[in-house]
């Protein structure tokens, strides 16, 4: 084993990878689903169409590589995304 190999720092945790900026939307939107929202009541809220939200948590649960709304919600919490 070369001393480079030796050296080498470990990777950070996957989804830190695809961790990608959210827009102010989509922050507005895992807002809400932190609160526990539908996206029928977030649409509501925000004024536009539940299908528009469902849009948004898919986009958000890309870029925060996550396969729920609640791990979706758990990874922005650990990020610093938002706060519950």
């Amino acid at each position: 084993m070369s001393t480079l190999e030796a050296t080498r720092i470990p990777p950070p945790p996957p989804f830190l990878f695809a961790l990608q900026p959210l827009t102010p939307r989509e922050r507005e939107v895992l807002a809400w689903i932190s609160q526990g929202k539908s996206n029928f009541e977030i649409g509501a809220i925000l004024g536009i169409s539940a299908w528009t939200v469902k849009i948004h948590v898919g986009s958000i649960l890309g870029k925060l590589n996550a396969s729920t709304r609640g791990h979706a919600i758990a990874k922005a919490v650990s990020a610093g995304l938002v706060a519950v």
